[in-house]
């Protein structure tokens, strides 16, 4: 937050309408990337897990190498780190298991669908031809309704009167 500010005070000349709005725009962008979901459920070890068996890794290291120490108090369990589930959208995923993974995550060419697959773009293109098709034939039959409505189109010859010559 505090780059942002530095970078929009110079940029924009210290107008806070203008830096509301950037940071707006940026928590709105931010906040979208990470509720944006991912498609292959990841599973890797928790960043929690990670430090606990750091921290355990070393403390065994600084029991091994004091000499006072009594043998009860370096009993240590080894942590096997173990993959677990990490989250369905990039949020999760950052929070759980770290922004590293959560940004490959997020970058994962995979992930990306650009092109739908072949049922949806059918189903995409049944849609739309329905929905166009609809529109036309409402269309044409309010045209009809409307012409049949005017009264040029009911000229009725015996009602009309005759027009005099000038």
């Amino acid at each position: 937050m505090l780059e942002i500010l530095f970078f929009g005070s110079y940029f924009l000349g210290n107008e806070p309408e203008q830096m509301l709005f950037l940071l707006y725009t940026l928590m709105f962008i931010w906040g979208s990337a990470m509720r944006a979901l991912s498609y292959q459920p990841l599973y890797a070890p928790h960043v929690l897990d990670v430090v606990a068996a750091a921290k355990s890794a070393s403390d065994a290291a600084t029991c091994g190498s004091a000499v006072e120490v009594t043998a009860s108090a370096c009993s240590f369990t080894t942590t096997t780190l173990r993959e677990k589930f990490c989250g369905r959208t990039i949020g999760d995923i950052a929070a759980t298991c770290g922004i590293s993974l959560a940004v490959s995550a997020y970058f994962d060419p995979g992930r990306l669908r650009i092109f739908p697959s072949r049922k949806k773009a059918r189903k995409r293109l049944r849609r739309t031809v329905s929905y166009v098709l609809g529109i036309t034939v409402n269309f044409i039959s309010d045209v009809e309704d409307w012409w049949a409505a005017q009264s040029f189109y009911k000229k009725d010859s015996a009602a009309a009167a005759p027009v005099a010559d000038l």
